[in-house]
């Protein structure tokens, strides 16, 4: 009877957890409130892991996930992991959408981490 509850509980976790992954992976709505469009100047007032969207160009690479970001307003660190680009090219004359975090540190420079680019 045990290993029955056991297996039928392994099951159900299972499918829970393979259910939740294709959800993930198919993408869709998100309704974040945090979620904020600025711009690079603005940064610097908001909070550390603050959700942020900005509309801009990358336009360099400074290192193995690290790339410069600017807008109208200023340039900023940004760090895209490989995952991340969702198989798209990017030039520095490309108008690109990221969300990301506000990741602030006492002795370094603040980076956006990236979450998506579109």
């Amino acid at each position: 009877m045990k290993k029955l509850l056991m297996l039928s509980c392994a099951i159900l976790l299972g499918t829970t957890l393979n259910a939740v992954a294709e959800q993930h992976n198919k993408g869709g709505f998100q309704n974040n409130e945090n979620m904020q469009m600025v711009s690079v100047a603005e940064i610097a007032n908001l909070p550390d892991e603050t959700f942020v969207v900005m509309q801009g160009n990358i336009t360099g690479k400074t290192g193995s996930e690290s790339y410069t970001f600017k807008d109208n307003s200023g340039t900023i660190m940004i760090e895209i992991d490989d995952d991340s680009w969702a198989g798209i090219t990017v030039t520095p004359n490309d108008i690109v959408i990221i969300e990301g975090e506000i990741d602030k540190n006492l002795v370094e420079p603040t980076v956006i981490e990236v979450d998506s680019i579109r």
